[in-house]
């Protein structure tokens, strides 16, 4: 449909399949009436950068469509190319600047496509390796990839959500965690005090924030209430010289953890300046020089130093110069930091 409200067209989406090379294949035409799809769709997302639309169809069959370089305006701009996943698709969502597609299904496991030609499955993660079945946790309801497509977070419709990295590693994970010999599935046990697992019920919708910090979820039939989860983001301890450094950073929106493992493990929690984190939060980059003795961060504008020795913070000489400063990249080259500065007015 237009704007105005105009009908444009419509586009018939039954196909045919073709296997080749190993891949479910389409070829457009007129399928036999006695052979039509009768499910209905439901569920679809437009990938305008990767210049896709996927399809979902109520008979769990994920369809992967190309469109032409002016989106969706004509409905012969539309062809379907693949049909993925194991037939049994429950959601999907898409990373365009990873090219990765992940699928959840009826079984309760993520498969993780690269969209490119041709089409491959890269990985399948799941609970089963942690002692969990379908039976415990459901099909998956709903995947939500973080702003920068490091990671994703997949709920269940029985029970629980999960945090896995783009590697599939399992970063996060609100399900109870039982000995992974226990030969019987993971039970659940109300705790002394009153306190329930979170989501016990199964996840009905996710979303990230803009920048990645905190994941909102609502529980299956209890839309009133959202649950807020606090993230923190690793910075990169390796410099320009290819160094390790001693010291690991976790950051947060508004403050930094510095962990060293040498004999023994120190935690260094820095909350930062108040002066500054109000005016510019929150905190977009943590660079940290070779020795590890100071830090630079930067915010929505500006930066400031730490001096881990002398435990001090260090400002520009003014705001107006700090507003200048928009960070799009952080390092130290020796003693020297280096920024990528965006200039708004420029666009450069």
């Amino acid at each position: 449909m237009s704007w105005k409200g105009e009908f444009d067209g419509a586009l018939d989406v039954d196909f045919h399949f073709n296997i080749e090379n190993g891949h479910t294949k389409m070829s457009n035409g007129v399928v036999p009436s006695s052979h039509s799809r009768k499910s209905g769709i439901s569920y679809m997302e437009l990938s305008l950068p990767l210049r896709l639309l996927f399809v979902l169809f109520s008979d769990e069959q994920l369809v992967l469509c190309s469109i032409s370089k002016r989106g969706l305006k004509q409905a012969d701009s539309v062809k379907p190319e693949y049909r993925l996943g194991s037939g049994d698709a429950v959601c999907a969502s898409i990373s365009p600047d990873q090219q990765i597609l992940a699928v959840g299904t009826r079984r309760g496991v993520i498969e993780l496509y690269e969209i490119s030609e041709p089409v491959s499955l890269i990985r399948s993660v799941s609970l089963h390796d942690w002692g969990y079945s379908m039976d415990d946790t459901g099909a998956v309801s709903s995947i939500s990839w973080t702003p920068d497509s490091s990671a994703f977070a997949v709920g269940w419709k029985l029970r629980g959500l999960t945090v896995w990295s783009i590697s599939g590693c399992r970063l996060m994970s609100i399900i109870r965690q039982i000995g992974l010999n226990s030969v019987s599935s993971p039970g659940v046990k109300q705790n002394p005090d009153g306190n329930y697992e979170p989501l016990m019920s199964g996840t009905s919708f996710m979303q990230w924030d803009e920048y990645g910090y905190r994941l909102y979820a609502v529980e299956e039939g209890s839309s009133e209430r959202i649950l807020a989860f606090s993230f923190g983001k690793c910075c990169l301890n390796r410099g320009v010289s290819g160094k390790t450094h001693v010291r690991q950073v976790i950051y947060g929106e508004d403050r930094l953890l510095v962990v060293q493992d040498t004999d023994e493990l120190k935690l260094m929690h820095l909350n930062l300046p108040v002066s500054y984190i109000s005016q510019n939060w929150p905190v977009l980059f943590v660079a940290a020089s070779e020795d590890g003795m100071y830090l630079a961060v930067a915010g929505l504008h500006g930066l400031i130093l730490y001096d881990i020795r002398l435990n001090r913070w260090r400002f520009f000489g003014d705001v107006t110069q700090e507003q200048k400063i928009q960070c799009t990249g952080l390092l130290w080259m020796g003693k020297i930091v280096v920024v990528c500065n965006y200039i708004e007015a420029t666009d450069m």
